[in-house]
């Protein structure tokens, strides 16, 4: 990836259309999204994780469990309210590829 480069993948293009703002940032072993609320950030979450795990372990998430039950193992970082507001969020706008 590169570092000066906006990250736009299906994960991105669908919080944004949630209205939050996504960006990612790296250390030397790990990238990871950041879903802002304007300034505030909610959540980090691994980049690579697919949207659909990251939804099925969102409810956990939002009870302040920390380990979700998806196929995908991985780090997604915030507080049980903020991932509430977020999982809120996507029961009223599922993804076009999820809506069933």
């Amino acid at each position: 990836m590169n570092p000066l480069a906006d990250v736009d993948d299906e994960f991105a293009r669908y919080f944004r259309s949630l209205g939050y703002v996504v960006t990612w940032d790296f250390n030397r072993t790990e990238r990871w999204y950041e879903i802002l609320d304007g300034k505030r950030m909610l959540c980090q979450v691994d980049i690579g994780v697919p949207i659909a795990h990251f939804l099925e372990d969102m409810a956990l998430f939002a009870q302040g469990i920390r380990k979700g039950t998806s196929a995908s193992i991985y780090t997604a970082n915030g507080e049980p309210e903020d991932f509430k507001a977020i999982y809120e969020r996507t029961l009223r706008t599922p993804p076009p590829a999820l809506d069933t």
